[in-house]
């Protein structure tokens, strides 16, 4: 979050500029020449109002603001390719110099490459950047012309060579979760998984980080756990969130295959710690990784999968410290040094030399 902010004010110095956030509640201040905006997603205008319906008018909050701004440039950073694209659509029109930004691996939309990325194609779009290679190369190998792509990461300031291999301890074994509470996140699965494990015999426990709508949910299934099993311990800093992956003896990224998944921090950081990982075999982590490799890779949607996975790595010291020694061959795998900020000033210099309004 830091870098975010930091990147964006650099992006803005000496401009006039208008910062529409999306994840912040509704507000509208001003600060100098920067006029800073929250656009909440609106409330449903009943309990079975369409995803797309509601996104739609959320949509149609910013375009009027777009409209307003008369704006020579745009940064549109946005993970709902459907929402995007209505933004996307509105900058077009108006020949505005553009900036596409995603976090999030693009998929075949009912048979057809995403909508966003056909629009993409227009000259106004001067690049289309997303998190890491792996959900960069799909946005080409789904039509965006090569030399439009471009990938970046947020600087980490660490690596696994900053830390020590780590050897497995006797029990009780730790396992830990980090990441936003909906159900596409698989949750749920690590909770079946120790649930399990507890059942063979072994001296395990779960925490979860982290907050999101489905949290009520997983409190329910977590309700009748022996005590100790299973810890909320809700939204941490990622600097506490990094202690707890060093002192845990696995940590689990159980993404489900309909999430649209970029490169969850939980994970790189899981690997970064030296902590070794059991995965699902989610595309874009088995397009990045070696199964073995500082990871095992389990099947999505599978507590039974995930409980064999852990298990295995708590009753192998050999294999637990060959695969805490592999997270740096991992790691490798995914790293990129072209930062957020290299991507928004980078576009900045190329598109605006003297003079940017964003």
């Amino acid at each position: 979050m830091r870098h975010s902010v930091h990147a964006l004010e650099s992006l803005c110095a000496g401009a006039e500029a208008m910062v529409v956030s999306l994840d912040a509640p509704r507000y509208d201040e001003t600060q100098g020449n920067l006029r800073l905006l929250g656009v909440p997603l609106p409330a449903p205008l009943h309990p079975k109002e369409p995803a797309r319906l509601r996104y739609l008018r959320w949509a149609m909050r910013v375009v009027p603001l777009m409209r307003a701004f008369s704006t020579d440039a745009r940064v549109d950073p946005n993970q709902r390719p459907s929402w995007g694209r209505l933004v996307l659509e509105e900058a077009i029109l108006q020949r505005l110099p553009t900036l596409l930004v995603f976090a999030n691996t693009l998929t075949m939309d009912r048979g057809r490459p995403p909508r966003i990325l056909e629009l993409a194609r227009d000259p106004v779009v001067h690049r289309v950047a997303n998190f890491r290679r792996i959900a960069t190369d799909a946005m080409v190998e789904l039509g965006l012309p090569v030399e439009k792509a471009l990938a970046y990461a947020f600087p980490e300031g660490r690596s696994p060579a900053d830390y020590e291999t780590k050897v497995l301890s006797p029990p009780p074994h730790s396992v830990l979760f980090a990441g936003r509470l909906i159900e596409e996140k698989g949750a749920s699965d690590v909770i079946g998984a120790v649930r399990e494990l507890r059942s063979r015999g072994r001296d395990v426990s779960l925490t979860i980080l982290g907050q999101g709508p489905f949290e009520a949910d997983l409190r329910q299934l977590a309700k009748d756990a022996p005590k100790g099993l299973i810890t909320f311990a809700g939204q941490v800093p990622n600097t506490v969130m990094f202690d707890m992956l060093r002192r845990s003896t696995v940590a689990v990224v159980p993404t489900r295959p309909e999430f649209m998944e970029g490169m969850p921090m939980s994970l790189t950081e899981g690997l970064i710690s030296r902590t070794p990982l059991v995965i699902s075999n989610h595309i874009v982590f088995t397009r990045s990784f070696r199964d073995r490799e500082g990871v095992l890779i389990a099947e999505a949607k599978s507590p039974s999968s995930f409980a064999s996975c852990i298990d295995e790595l708590i009753s192998n010291a050999e294999l637990y410290s060959t695969m805490s020694s592999a997270t740096e061959a991992a790691y490798a795998r995914v790293a990129c040094d072209h930062t957020f900020e290299d991507v928004l000033m980078d576009w900045r210099a190329e598109t605006f030399p003297t003079h940017v309004r964003a």
